[in-house]
């Protein structure tokens, strides 16, 4: 009988493959907390930026509080994801407690949603692994491809997109992708950044 997992596209299932090897990874080599990705802020694009997206950390995500907290500090505009029933993310301006726990682990903002993607200036986004050619793994279920093609084309492509990863999820084997996914213009750790061409 015929289970449907001999039709599953190649890319599709080596990313699946992929997302559940580097998951366990990420659960045992970061369960020790406290890094920081704060270096990024010395980055030229976040000098004079206005409005940038960065988003609530849950589990073993990279703990981005100090990089938020400063953002606010310095009076940026600081938007946070909200997920949409279709797995769309919608951008909500937040500052710093106005949340609501979602799907029992993840916190989300409460709020009107930010119109004018053309204001933005920077996307901060989750991977679990980034390649060197910006490629990145995401959860996979697509939010923020669509919502990087989104933000790429209200900003005719000005927006600088970087992705958070811990040490060792910068690598340099090609990862799997599809057209749907979009790279990214840097990646991040806690003692580097990369710019990619």
């Amino acid at each position: 009988m015929n289970n449907g997992a001999s039709n599953l596209d190649p890319q599709v299932a080596a990313k699946a493959a992929l997302r559940k090897e580097f998951m366990t990874a990420r659960k045992e080599r970061y369960a020790i907390k406290g890094k920081s990705w704060a270096h990024i802020l010395e980055c030229e694009e976040f000098e004079n930026a206005k409005v940038v997206t960065s988003y609530i950390s849950y589990g073993y995500e990279p703990e981005l509080d100090d990089l938020n907290q400063e953002f606010l500090r310095r009076g940026v505009t600081l938007l946070m994801p909200r997920m949409l029933p279709d797995y769309d993310l919608e951008w909500v301006p937040w500052s710093n407690g106005a949340e609501i726990a979602a799907n029992g682990r993840l916190s989300e903002p409460v709020g009107e949603a930010f119109a004018d993607l053309s204001r933005i200036d920077i996307c901060i986004v989750p991977a679990l692994h980034i390649d060197g050619e910006g490629n990145r793994l995401g959860k996979g279920k697509g939010c923020y491809d669509r919502a990087i093609a989104k933000l790429e084309s209200a900003t005719s492509g000005a927006i600088f997109t970087i992705g958070i990863v811990h040490d060792g999820e910068i690598t340099a084997p090609i990862l799997p992708h599809e057209a749907h996914d979009h790279p990214l213009k840097a990646a991040a750790t806690p003692t580097s950044l990369v710019r990619f061409a």
